[in-house]
Order: structure tokens, then sequence, then C-alpha cells
């Protein structure tokens, strides 16, 4: 939530095993296992764009992943990317590229270039699962993302850890020096809620605000404050 408005929707991978729903976490891990990062980035990238872009409320912004380590160079990821766009006939502004784990990527050369072609393209940046650790600003720093967002990790019962608020309150710093909106993935309780807007955190996500649904839901109003986020 951003000054009480919904800010964007974030598209989910799920997946079934028979009657087992499986989360995206899941998913990933048996791409992974199964040497199919590419495949799979493709496909659910192909699925939130398709899916997503048409069920997109006016004015929001539609959020979908992009994994580095399943683009061999620039062009692999715009080809994956971009025709799907165009097909739908979508306005770029409002798609916004999530660069998973930025931090773990060692090709910073490939990674800057990789943003700078998508960004050229028309979409927002942001970097997903900041740590809060000495990458984090450097990722920052080299990206310039629209978005930076705050690994679950550090949300998950934040208010009773003074040393994660400090690690937080440094990125949120990082973050707006460079103009960059600061998401808190995770948000499950009132406290880690309160926690984050303290920290001068922008935005928030998780549970406390909504589970996940096929369709784009409305936002409580009773969760919005003036104030927050």
């Amino acid at each position: 939530l951003a000054n009480g408005r919904a800010f964007g929707r974030e598209a989910l991978m799920r997946g079934k095993l028979g009657t087992v729903e499986l989360r995206g976490a899941e998913l990933l891990a048996a791409a992974e296992a199964h040497d199919a990062i590419f495949s799979f980035d493709y496909r659910a990238r192909t699925a939130a764009l398709e899916v997503g872009l048409p069920l997109l409320p006016e004015g929001e912004i539609l959020f979908v992943n992009l994994d580095p380590r399943a683009s061999l160079d620039v062009e692999s990821s715009l080809r994956t990317t971009w025709p799907v766009v165009g097909r739908l006939g979508a306005d770029p502004s409002r798609i916004c590229l999530e660069i998973i784990k930025p931090e773990r990527c060692p090709d910073r050369d490939l990674l800057e270039d990789m943003v700078a072609a998508h960004r050229k393209r028309g979409a927002l940046i942001a970097l997903d699962d900041l740590s809060g650790g000495p990458e984090s600003p450097a990722c920052l720093e080299l990206l310039r993302p629209d978005v930076a967002k705050i690994d679950t990790a550090l949300t998950a019962g934040i208010q009773h850890s003074p040393a994660r608020r400090a690690l937080v309150k440094a990125l949120v710093d990082c973050a707006h020096e460079i103009a960059a909106k600061v998401v808190a993935e995770g948000v499950e309780r009132v406290d880690e809620f309160r926690a984050m807007a303290d920290l001068d955190v922008d935005l928030g996500q998780g549970f406390y605000f909504g589970q996940p649904t096929e369709r784009p839901m409305a936002v409580d109003t009773r969760l919005v404050r003036p104030t927050a986020f």
C-alpha cells in the first residue's frame, strides 16, 4: 500500500501434483534439480504476463519475476519477455520486472546490461529478496532500481530483533538515496507492519494484507493508514 492506494499486484506461480498444490518455491526447486531453470523462468513469466495483464486494474503495476540465472545474455532475456508484452498490446510502464536474488548473480556486468535493456523498453525494475548484507548496497548503487524488496527473512519477527531493524534501516536509507521505493516482503503480523512503518519502509506485501487469489482482490480499507508505509 502506498498513500492508501494499491501500488501493484504480484503474479504468483502455483502448480499441482495430483491433488497437492505446489508453491512457487517448490516448483523452482524442482526446476533447479532438473536443470530446467531457463524453461521454468520463461514459462512462468509468460504465464504471469498472459494471465495477469488482462486482470490488472487500471493504474496498477504487475510485478513479474525474472531470474538472472536463466539469462545467457541480454538478448535471451528480452526474447523471453517483450514479444508477449507486444502481443498483448500492454503498456510497458505497467510492468515491473523483479530481479530475483540479484546479490547472488556473479556476472554484474550482465546484470547491469540486462536491467538497462529492459528499462529502455519501458519497464520498471525491482530488486527482490535483498538480505541487507554487504552486497545489498552494491546492487542498489549499480542497478538503481525503482523498487527494492526486503527479504522475508528480515521481516519475520523483526519487532523482536534490534540487529535486523538496524540492517533494514541501513537498507532503507540506501534505497531512498537513489529514490527507490522499499517494500517489506512477508508481512504477516500487525507488529511487523508497525516496525517496518517505523523504519520508513514505503510499502508492504504479505498475508497481513490478504491471501493470494486467482483474481485481484480489493484491499481491506481497515488496513490502510495514511502514515503507514
